[in-house]
């Protein structure tokens, strides 16, 4: 996503970052929103949780790497618990489906795409609207693969935090 934030800054405009699209329709009006190329990325919701994890230790948010907590902990206490240590932040643990659908749950943005296939699909964004750039790769993570994090009892946690998405989009466990 970063690489999608430095690219959309160098030539492209961005606005309110971190905001569903709701939100973005009450800022800006209906009439200015229905003008604009509206697009979002969504992720598998298990890899998302375990990028979620890892990006906290990185970053030392709620000193996560100078005291680590098992990933299977943390699941618990951000998504069951909403451990207000872990679970700061409500929208960042939120449905990707609540970012992007109105009230009824209609997808609101003309165009998504998956994580999973982000350089394919934002090209055929970028036909869309008729530029032609590439995206960079920033940021790539050195962690494994969300399976080698994700017990039974979080990949459950997951499933039932983001049942929306996995419905919606037909996300899986891809088991190894």
């Amino acid at each position: 996503m970063t690489a999608v934030r430095r690219l959309v800054r160098a030539g492209l405009r961005t606005f309110y970052r971190h905001r569903t699209e709701r939100e973005k329709i009450r800022r800006l009006g209906k009439a200015r929103w229905n003008q604009r190329f509206k697009f979002a990325i969504v992720r598998n919701p298990w890899d998302k949780v375990c990028s979620q994890y890892f990006y906290w230790i990185k970053t030392n948010q709620h000193e996560m790497s100078s005291r680590p907590i098992e990933f299977s902990d943390w699941v618990q206490r951000a998504y069951v618990e909403r451990d207000l240590q872990y679970h700061d932040k409500h929208k960042m643990f939120m449905p990707q489906m609540d970012w992007i659908s109105d009230r009824k749950g209609s997808v609101i943005v003309g165009f998504v795409s998956r994580f999973e296939r982000l350089y394919e699909e934002f090209e055929e964004a970028c036909d869309r609207i008729g530029i032609d750039t590439a995206l960079p790769h920033v940021r790539a993570s050195k962690r494994g693969s969300y399976q080698d994090y994700d017990g039974a009892e979080s990949k459950e946690t997951v499933r039932r935090c983001f049942e929306k998405d996995i419905e919606y989009f037909k996300y899986q466990f891809q088991e190894r």
